[in-house]
């Protein structure tokens, strides 16, 4: 394995242990905060996606996920939006194994 492979790697694991923070960090902020973190933690994954992350297509849906948790508004939100958020909410806590946090 080459180093530069190796760095690679290492960074990948870095912005992905970065974005579950901003994930994790997001379920303690009030709601009106949380889609900083949702904003945040898409970044780190992308980075990581781009520093050769495994398995990029789960980086690719949870990146969109995280995208569209971030735009949804914060009061008076209908029933097809709720129950995309639900929908984002299970895939990322799945995604980052953080059963139940959001829900």
């Amino acid at each position: 394995m080459s180093t530069t492979l190796l760095i690679s790697m290492v960074s990948a694991q870095h912005d992905f242990d970065a974005a579950k923070r901003a994930w994790v960090h997001g379920a303690l902020a009030p709601s009106y905060q949380q889609s900083m973190y949702f904003t945040r933690a898409a970044s780190l994954l992308s980075l990581a996606e781009s520093h050769g992350a495994k398995d990029v297509a789960d980086y690719k849906s949870s990146v969109k996920e995280l995208q569209q948790l971030a735009t949804l508004p914060e009061t008076d939100d209908s029933a097809s939006q709720q129950s995309q958020a639900r929908d984002d909410l299970r895939a990322l806590n799945h995604f980052f194994a953080t059963k139940g946090l959001y829900e």
